[in-house]
């Protein structure tokens, strides 16, 4: 057997430290944004390589950690094969035991004398704890829907006991002829939801969706001193004036999160869009599990695909979700939710100096505000949840004028494609109805969809 040799991750920060990979994997689905390899043309900056281009970085540093099992479990890791049946002593026949038998046990059954030895009870129980345990490893997740006025993407994920992956998954761009918000978009919605559900490989009919970003106000506050019992409706009676839509108590449906330092996060949305989205799963045949927020859905990708090392439990990280039209914004400690924001510039913009200009203004904004909020905390680093529907230039622009590290997570390269799910291009070319996970295709940002799939 060939020995793996020992990689080490580049860090997107402006001098990279030294650090070794646990894994020994090779494949990395963070790519690392290196300033002096950006400008020099290197196009190995974002291909998950280091300057030279030899020692790539491990995504298995944050994705799947290797351990090495306990001597006790180390049999479950073993590929043996235990019988599945105790031999009654008679020539070709066999006895199926229902309980567990445990050192040397006499049984009589339809007049037959079954003695079980030491040797085959713990053969017995292996081989029911192996099946049991691979029954257990084996899950599918909830269909999350990623659902835009541009775009809907439905992934669904599932773990199959070393890592997650990409059981089924579809996306669809709205038509250009279908004005967002409108009959006809909700009309598309629903013809097409039902259509990549039917036409993909997703098991069962649960889904998780989260409202498009535009129809979801956020806003953050101290927490009132008041009793839990009066917090949701003191909290309401301060953000009421800034909802961007009538604010009586019976249109606004309202949440609040709790964060560090006193602060609450609060999230609200119209009643009547609800029950329209509500109204678009049910016509399009699906069952609703829950309804989430992308923040939430953000920073769960992040917890689940990029920060598993034991020192990103306390870092400070902005996520950046670049989209066509918007940009949303997560500033969160590991698995707790900082700051929020949805920019009103996309990456169909950014091909423009001043589009970008304007879009370093505001996570400027963003950056002076969290400072406000918590004073005795900093954002260590940047990642940039937008895989390559981005140019790697713009991304470099960025963080050098924000002067931050930063680091580029493609979400689709840190989970395994089921073979159901993925073709060829020239297969792919041949959907007319739908199209399939390829992981060339740049224009995809699988980051929420993700998220919702693993609430």
């Amino acid at each position: 057997m060939t020995a793996r040799r020992r990689s080490r991750p580049v860090d997107l920060s402006y001098k990279p430290p030294v650090e070794f990979c646990p894994c020994e994997s090779s494949c990395a689905p963070i790519r690392p944004l290196v300033e002096n390899d950006v400008a020099h043309g290197n196009p190995g900056a974002l291909a998950g390589s280091s300057q030279t281009g030899k020692t790539p970085a491990c995504p298995k540093l944050l994705l799947y950690p290797k351990s090495a099992p306990a001597d006790g479990d180390r049999r479950f890791y073993q590929k043996r094969e235990y019988p599945c049946a105790v031999p009654l002593g008679m020539s070709g026949q066999y006895f199926r035991p229902h309980l567990a038998l445990l050192g040397s046990v006499s049984y009589i059954l339809v007049g037959v004398a079954i003695v079980v030895s030491n040797a085959q009870v713990d053969h017995l129980v292996e081989a029911v704890s192996k099946t049991m345990l691979g029954l257990l490893k084996n899950h599918a997740y909830s269909i999350g829907v990623d659902v835009g006025y541009d775009s809907l993407r439905l992934a669904q994920l599932g773990s199959n006991g070393h890592g997650l992956t990409l059981i089924a998954g579809n996306h669809k761009d709205r038509p250009g002829n279908v004005n967002p918000a409108s009959s006809d978009w909700q009309k598309w919605a629903i013809d097409s939801m039902h259509l990549l559900a039917a036409y993909g490989d997703f098991r069962g009919k649960e889904v998780v969706a989260a409202m498009p970003a535009s129809e979801v106000f956020i806003d953050h506050i101290k927490k009132p001193k008041v009793d839990d019992g009066k917090l949701q409706e003191t909290v309401f009676s301060k953000v009421k004036q800034k909802l961007p839509f009538e604010s009586l108590r019976e249109n606004t449906l309202m949440q609040y999160i709790l964060m560090e330092e006193d602060n609450v996060m609060v999230l609200a949305t119209e009643r009547r869009k609800v029950d329209r989205n509500l109204a678009i799963y049910e016509e399009a045949g699906l069952s609703i599990k829950c309804i989430g927020v992308w923040p939430v859905a953000l920073t769960n990708s992040y917890i689940r695909f990029f920060g598993r090392r034991n020192s990103d439990l306390n870092a400070i990280v902005m996520l950046l979700c670049i989209e066509a039209d918007c940009t949303n914004v997560v500033v969160c400690r590991h698995s707790n939710l900082l700051l929020a924001r949805s920019i009103s510039v996309g990456f169909r913009r950014l091909d423009d100096e001043q589009a970008v200009t304007r879009l370093v203004m505001e996570l400027t904004a963003c950056k002076r505000q969290f400072s406000l909020m918590y004073r005795n905390s900093r954002i260590e680093r940047l990642l940039f949840l937008s895989g390559r529907a981005t140019d790697k230039e713009v991304f470099a622009t960025i963080a050098r004028q924000l002067e931050m590290p930063a680091q580029v997570g493609d979400c689709l390269a840190a989970v395994e494609i089921a073979k159901s799910c993925r073709m060829g291009a020239a297969e792919a070319d041949k959907q007319e109805t739908t199209t399939v996970i390829d992981r060339r295709d740049p224009r995809v940002n699988w980051a929420v969809a993700f998220g919702l799939s693993l609430l």
